[in-house]
């Protein structure tokens, strides 16, 4: 599976980049996050993300910029582009958010 291998990579990237005992404590704070609640989305669909989508969520707050490209790469900078375009297009129509 495609989606799984993709994960996997980007994981051990995860892991080569934080070391293992941070990559544990992530995991450990993310399964807490879940047991007390969990962590809704950003969508405003008020979903819950998922305990992977958590751990995810954490990594994103611990790293900067350049260490965010060595992990997800073309995918992340992709996502955080079209994030971007739609903001700037909402705020062109006088929307703000």
């Amino acid at each position: 599976n495609e989606v799984l291998d993709d994960a996997r990579r980007t994981i051990e990237r995860i892991v080569t980049l934080l070391g293992t005992e941070k990559v544990l404590e992530l995991v450990d704070r993310a399964e807490k996050t879940e047991a007390s609640g969990g962590l809704l989305t950003c969508d405003g669909t008020q979903r819950r993300r998922t305990r992977g989508g958590v751990f995810f969520y954490l990594v994103k707050q611990l790293t900067n910029r350049k260490e965010k490209a060595y992990i997800w790469g073309v995918q992340l900078h992709n996502h955080q582009h079209k994030h971007k375009q739609g903001t700037a297009a909402g705020r062109a129509r006088g929307q703000h958010g």
